[in-house]
This record gives C-alpha cells, structure tokens and sequence, in this order.
C-alpha cells in the first residue's frame, strides 16, 4: 500500500511506525535503505518511526536492530550510480534562469 512503514505499534496513546528490513547475510556495508517515501514518512513520524533491521534472519544467530528515528540521524546522503540521471549542464541552468529574468547575452 506504500504506506512509508510495514506495520504500526500502538502503545498507550503514541502509534511506533515500524520498517522491517531482513538480509539473509550480516549486515556489512549498503544493503539497507528507505525508500523515498519512507523516509518522508520518517520524517514526518519522527521519533515515533523505527527502522528496524534483522541480519541473518534465517540463522539461530540472527541480530535485530532498532533504529529509532532514522531519517532525523542521517547527517549526509549517498549518491549512487542512479543519480547520474539526475545530472544537468549548468550552462542549461544559466541559459534557463536568464531566460526566466528577462536577461539578454551581450
């Protein structure tokens, strides 16, 4: 239903918004991340949202972690391969913006 959560926790009158992520592996390096409208709902939610993430989750040994507040923790962002789509040339976003102002090249 894209919700930006997998299920919610009700305690006395506060709703916890929980995002479950598993990996069959330990968790290492990148293999866990919000999508963008879970972390709008991160946001939104606060400290009421928990990322919740179990590594080995098939294994006796298996690890879960509570990470409450993900989205208001996150204190940069990692711009992957896919963001390369997203590029422009900034002579396009001058041209753009001199046209917008009224501006005429010399």
């Amino acid at each position: 239903e894209n919700l930006g959560y997998d299920f919610v926790v009700t305690v006395g009158s506060r709703d916890l918004f929980i995002e479950l992520k598993t990996s069959r592996a330990k968790w290492k390096n990148w293999e866990h991340s919000l999508s963008p409208n879970e972390f709008k709902v991160a946001l939104k939610e606060g400290v009421d949202y928990f990322l919740c993430i179990i590594d080995r989750v098939f294994e006796n040994s298996c690890e879960i972690y509570f990470i409450q507040d993900p989205a208001g923790k996150a204190d940069g962002f990692l711009f992957d391969a896919p963001w390369k789509s997203m590029g422009m040339k900034m002579s396009d976003v001058i041209t753009r913006i001199k046209a917008e102002e009224g501006i005429l090249d010399d």
